[in-house]
């Protein structure tokens, strides 16, 4: 039987009584009872004020605090649902995130730099689609190599470009340069050099010379089939020693022509300093021409 604080009992036969001693004493030494109630003046259950029975049953009113723990309040129920987190509040993940971060590659970069557009002249060029494609393609006399080595595309002018407005100099050109201003190489027409830069003025052999004054040295041109002559004239030479040209067009000075010697001047030489014959005097002072 278990402990019982009434035995041995009072009135009970002596024969009895060291019996019911001997069996308290199992019982406290083998079945280690003890009366909580009686030590710390409560009894054993589950409800507020008991000592926690671990019998399969909640145990209300319990002190967290006796077991380094916290209280109710601060533990989620079981039916608890964390919500979803947004662009600004914490919170767990949905399954549609999970999805789109399941959707991107192992050690894809985040913060990618992209051009929404591609401007070409005054065409812009939008991606119809995440993956779309931008084609380069060649036009006339132009090719295209690409690299995918060094991630490049060499674009070339093939043969003859339908039209520039700017090029470096070329070896060779073909064609109308509509800007150009200068000869690559000065050139020289009848004489004159010429770049281009400017205008030049040169004789045309398919048409007469324009007709020029005589200067101290160079021939003038009476008219515009005379080449080279001076006119003669009808008049005759002053006596200065200048000849008059004279304004006959029709008379010209023959190519052996030689003015002939003057022998006999009538008047006076105005600007003369020597005389012709020399004079001669005698004793008497007078002076004769010999």
């Amino acid at each position: 039987m278990s402990y019982n604080e009434k035995l041995p009992m009072d009135d009970e036969y002596i024969a009895s009584g060291p019996a019911d001693i001997r069996e308290n004493f199992r019982a406290l030494k083998e079945d280690q009872i003890v009366d909580a109630g009686t030590l710390a003046g409560l009894a054993p259950g589950n409800s507020g004020g008991n000592i926690p029975l671990s019998n399969g049953v909640v145990n209300s009113g319990l002190n967290a605090d006796k077991l380094d723990g916290l209280d109710a309040a601060a533990f989620a129920s079981a039916a608890h649902i964390h919500a979803v987190a947004t662009d600004s509040s914490n919170g767990f993940m949905s399954n549609t995130d999970k999805a789109k971060l399941n959707a991107i590659a192992t050690g894809a970069e985040v913060n990618q730099n992209a051009f929404s557009s591609v401007l070409v002249g005054s065409t812009t060029i939008q991606a119809d689609s995440v993956a779309d494609t931008l084609e380069i393609t060649a036009g006339a006399n132009i090719s295209l190599t690409s690299d995918a080595t060094n991630d490049r595309v060499t674009i070339a002018v093939s043969g003859t470009v339908p039209s520039a407005t700017t090029a470096t100099i070329a070896a060779a050109c073909t064609g109308n340069a509509a800007t150009a201003t200068k000869l690559a190489t000065v050139r020289a027409i009848n004489g004159v050099a010429f770049d281009g830069g400017s205008d030049i003025a040169i004789v045309d052999s398919t048409k007469a010379p324009i007709s020029h004054a005589s200067t101290s040295t160079t021939y003038g041109i009476a008219t515009a089939s005379s080449y080279g002559h001076a006119k003669a004239s009808t008049d005759t030479p002053a006596a200065a020693g200048t000849a008059a040209v004279g304004t006959d067009n029709g008379l010209y000075a023959r190519g052996d022509h030689v003015h002939p010697a003057q022998t006999d001047i009538a008047g006076k030489a105005a600007t003369a300093t020597t005389a012709y014959n020399i004079p001669n005097s005698d004793v008497g002072g007078n002076i004769w021409i010999a």
